[in-house]
């Protein structure tokens, strides 16, 4: 992503050492994030295993009102920062399924097979 970039992006957390897959959100799926983060029940955070990718961080960089700057969504946990303190949810709306339809959508749809058949193995 180049910092000239403005929007809401999503980050496809998978690789280390090279850019992960990324993609700009249009104004409707904006929308559809915005639902999608309403009514969420806290719970506590979730340690990765032996997982293949690391899940999905969502930037806004324009700062949309009423959504966090940074969101990451890993193992059906949704989390972001509200003050100094970090805040970790259930994903009760299926955000990180959605986001996989997304990265398929993207044409990242071998990456999306790798990475599911990867964790199938753990």
């Amino acid at each position: 992503m180049s910092t000239d970039d403005y929007g809401i992006f999503v980050c496809f957390d998978i690789y280390s050492g090279k850019t992960d897959p990324y993609w700009k959100l249009t104004d409707e799926q904006i929308e559809e994030l915005k639902v999608r983060l309403e009514n969420l029940s806290e719970t506590k955070m979730v340690i990765p295993e032996q997982y293949v990718h690391h899940g999905f961080i969502i930037y806004n960089k324009d700062k949309i009102q009423k959504m966090p700057q940074r969101i990451e969504i890993f193992r059906n946990v949704v989390s972001y920062n509200k003050g100094h303190k970090v805040l970790y949810f259930e994903d009760l709306n299926n955000i990180e399924e959605w986001l996989f339809s997304l990265a398929v959508e993207q044409g990242f749809g071998e990456v999306v097979d790798w990475v599911r058949e990867r964790e199938a193995g753990n």
